[in-house]
């Protein structure tokens, strides 16, 4: 796992969310990346495959949240994390559908995550692999950006994400709080048939953890979410 952190600058802290990881719990638990740390995590224990996780930089002060409540396998897969960043809440959340999930049931239970959480100091970052094609102006991904748009999100990805000899996609996604700013890329990994996708939110200082002397880090003013 190490090579996803090898092909990424490490400049500056950063956060990866890792979807459809095909780990049973032990296995992710036990999953070494070098400088990171298991955020949150959510496996599959019916079906093969699928799980979503979140590993953050070893440097940051974060809170696991548990949404296992809100999962069912296929339909919608969640975990997330908070950061703390003064004065608001950082939310960010790595999800997924497999293409036969139920809509009706991501739908609902991504609503009930996001009211679960939602207020004016939050801010939401939500990263994943949700098989909703966004180079396509399908009802699917009407209803979702009719559900994103009453919490004031947005997607962020516009480049097809997966690629086949017959077609292209954009079946993976970041949506985000409208009012920041941020620059999204693609990443090629050579891990998977789905690429990547970088994100870098301007003006966000994340609080690092307390060194062995009690003393404060420097804080950064960027940070990046990688998208497997």
């Amino acid at each position: 796992m190490d090579e996803l952190t090898n092909s990424l600058s490490l400049d500056y802290p950063q956060i990866m969310c890792l979807t459809e990881h095909h780990l049973k719990d032990y296995e992710i638990d036990n999953l070494p990346i070098h400088h990171f740390k298991l955020g949150s995590k959510y496996c599959r224990h019916k079906f093969k495959n699928g799980g979503e996780c979140i590993f953050i930089h070893e440097d940051l002060e974060f809170f696991s949240i548990l949404l296992d409540k809100y999962c069912k396998a296929k339909d919608i897969e969640v975990c997330a994390i908070k950061l703390n960043i003064t004065p608001i809440q950082l939310i960010i959340l790595a999800i997924c559908r497999s293409p036969s999930g139920n809509i009706t049931n991501f739908l609902k239970n991504l609503d009930s995550v996001l009211n679960t959480w939602y207020s004016n100091k939050t801010v939401f970052v939500i990263c994943g692999d949700i098989n909703i094609n966004y180079l396509e102006n399908c009802k699917k991904r009407q209803q979702l950006d009719a559900l994103l748009q009453t919490y004031d999100l947005i997607g962020t990805v516009s480049f097809p994400t997966r690629k086949t000899n017959a077609s292209s996609s954009a079946i993976d996604n970041i949506f985000i709080t409208r009012s920041k700013n941020y620059t999204v890329s693609p990443h090629i990994n050579g891990l998977s048939d789905h690429e990547a996708q970088i994100i870098v939110i301007e003006n966000t200082a994340l609080t690092k953890r307390r060194n062995n002397t009690t003393t404060m880090r420097d804080i950064n003013d960027i940070f990046s979410i990688s998208v497997f």
